[in-house]
């Protein structure tokens, strides 16, 4: 299974570390900001760097994505997932009003 990581945050650094703990390679990771993505990268040895999700999800060599970003971009973020036909798994994260 090729395994993708959208966001760069603390979240997601738990979720790679989980992986590689796993021994589940990640394949690739994006982020929105270039050296936040190549500082993860680096970390966690992920092979591929992207700045768009949208090219992440166009990589054939992955097969499921996790979305570790903010909230507020979950839903549009998701969509673009399921259009893609990838397995994924969403962080959410709960409030109380």
């Amino acid at each position: 299974m090729g395994l993708g990581i959208i966001g760069t945050g603390a979240i997601a650094a738990v979720h790679a570390q989980c992986m590689i703990d796993s021994n589940v390679p990640i394949l690739g990771v994006s982020g929105i900001n270039q050296s936040e993505v190549e500082e993860f990268s680096k970390k966690f040895n992920v092979a591929k760097s992207y700045t768009n999700h949208l090219d992440l999800l166009s990589d054939p060599n992955i097969d499921a994505v996790i979305v570790a970003t903010p909230s507020d971009t979950h839903a549009s973020i998701s969509v673009d997932v399921l259009e893609s036909v990838k397995q994924f798994y969403v962080r959410f994260q709960y409030h109380l009003a």
